[in-house]
């Protein structure tokens, strides 16, 4: 069995109807060793003949056809397949995040998210954005992720809904787990204005962590002030 051959088979029997195929995925399903300059050439020739369609280098997807034509990727599978079955392997930021708390009813035409299924620091797949996570999530770590993403970015939300923040923090804080964000810090980088915003939070609801040891005592740094969050949601 040639190269083109053993692809196409395992497309055929493996792939429905838009499922990514990912160039990196296939390779290592194959039961013969191709070589990865093999397996472009044919991924290409199938691409130019319809029975696959590239979404960017090194993804492609079996196009669905109608009696109106083939019909393009939706932007719904593409996201579902980076953050895997039951969020395993990722999790919305941006502005899906926010809209998922109601804190913002804006929204955008694209999709960020954090995955651990790519092997870049950010790749562009069809209008979603994939920035590589290191971490293989669970609820407690997309959750606390979730947490510090939503500070880091609280400034620059348009039409923040501060009750439905302040809602969304009072459950957070229900569940915090100091573990958790310290394995969550120790893996990605967020701004010191960010975990000090965090820190301050935790010390409005009295709950104990361990956020100083990554500040400076002597440096001041410019967090929201809760007086205003607080009464702003009256």
């Amino acid at each position: 069995m040639n190269y083109t051959q053993a692809v196409t088979n395992l497309i055929e029997t493996k792939y429905n109807n838009n499922n990514l195929i990912v160039a990196r995925e296939l390779k290592n399903q194959l039961n013969c060793d191709v070589p990865e300059s093999a397996l472009f050439k044919t991924l290409e020739r199938l691409d130019d003949s319809g029975q696959i369609a590239r979404l960017s280098k090194g993804i492609y997807y079996v196009p669905q056809k109608s009696k109106y034509g083939t019909m393009n990727m939706n932007q719904k599978d593409i996201v579902n397949h980076f953050l895997g079955r039951s969020g395993k392997n990722g999790l919305l930021t941006g502005y899906s995040l926010f809209n998922k708390y109601g804190i913002t009813t804006q929204i955008s035409k694209n999709v960020e998210l954090y995955s651990n299924l790519i092997t870049e620091a950010t790749k562009n797949v069809g209008s979603v954005k994939v920035k590589k996570i290191n971490l293989n999530l669970s609820s407690d770590l997309a959750n606390h992720i979730e947490f510090l993403e939503i500070l880091q970015n609280y400034n620059k939300i348009q039409d923040t809904n501060d009750t439905m923040f302040n809602q969304y923090v009072e459950r957070f804080m229900d569940n915090y787990k100091n573990d958790v964000i310290e394995k969550v810090l120790k893996s990605k980088k967020y701004k010191k204005s960010t975990i000090a915003f965090a820190e301050q939070l935790l010390q409005y609801y009295n709950i104990q962590n361990t956020l100083s040891k990554h500040l400076m005592k002597t440096s001041k740094y410019k967090i929201p002030k809760l007086e205003g969050i607080h009464e702003s949601s009256f």
